[in-house]
């Protein structure tokens, strides 16, 4: 007996999984993606998982070439430059969260009444991954609701002063420094302002204010595109010397742009974080 394989088929069914793993995988870590980042790294894993049948790789050398994939497909899905490290752990939770929608598939087929006792994702229609994804991205939900950071401590370290501040960890917070990649950090103006330089104040002026700033300001100053609820507007961030986050005995240092912002508070607290920076 003959086995036909529909190759069409096949990756669009790969193409599904590997888009709701991807999905779910951006989703629990809070790492910035876009859709079209998304489904060209879909369609890699589907081209993939097509080569890889009709290849028919085995033992160590489709392991490897498995997790090259995933780091590649992580490395396409993402918005900037990750740390190497990233790069690893990410895909270690793309393969999990595989195997999550798999177990679910599995789940949900049961429930309907299947007696083949075993449900591969390959062949669940798709009604069938739609219910599974609507399911998983609900636990990965109520475990992000769980290990998220709600605040911490910011020191931040700049122009010769210190200055320590409560923030609130902020998982909408998404803004980079556009050629750094570094994630940003907004901080109310009267806290900083306290004991930094005079003329920092002026990163809270129009951008064109860049050319009025000293020497030393000036060469670690960027401009910042912020996309904003009434739309886009362009602000001025800087890089400070060191900036730390303190939960508790935990303390991190971070790669951090600083934006300073000529507002009253964000919802009681000093400065906002963005959950991608935090890891304590």
């Amino acid at each position: 007996m003959k086995t036909v394989l529909y190759a069409d088929l096949l990756f669009f069914i790969n193409f599904g999984m590997d888009l709701i793993s991807l999905w779910l995988t951006f989703l629990i870590v809070h790492q910035a993606t876009s859709a079209p980042r998304l489904f060209c790294s879909a369609t890699l894993g589907g081209i993939y998982g097509v080569a890889a049948v009709v290849v028919s790789a085995s033992g160590l050398a489709s392991f490897a070439l498995s997790a090259a994939v995933s780091v590649i497909m992580i490395a396409v899905a993402a918005k900037g430059k990750l740390p190497v490290v990233k790069y690893l752990k990410y895909s270690f939770i793309l393969w999990g969260m595989g195997a999550l929608i798999g177990g679910v598939v599995s789940a949900v087929c049961s429930l309907g009444g299947n007696s083949t006792g075993t449900v591969r994702a390959h062949n669940a229609p798709f009604f069938i991954l739609a219910a599974s994804s609507a399911i998983c991205s609900l636990i990965v939900r109520v475990i992000s609701s769980f290990r998220s950071i709600k605040e911490c401590d910011v020191e931040i370290v700049s122009f010769g002063t210190t200055c320590r501040v409560r923030a609130l960890v902020d998982s909408g917070n998404l803004v980079k420094e556009p050629v750094s990649g570094r994630p940003v950090v907004f901080l109310r103006k009267g806290v900083f302002f306290r004991t930094a330089p005079r003329d920092v104040s002026l990163l809270c002026s129009d951008v064109s204010a860049i050319e009025t700033l000293s020497s030393d300001i000036r060469r670690r100053t960027r401009v910042l595109c912020v996309d904003r609820v009434g739309g886009g507007s362009a602000s001025l961030c800087f890089f400070p010397d060191e900036v730390t986050l303190i939960k508790g005995k935990n303390k991190k240092s971070v790669k951090v742009a600083l934006c300073i912002e000529d507002v009253l508070d964000y919802n009681g607290y000093d400065a906002i974080v963005p959950l991608s920076a935090v890891d304590l």
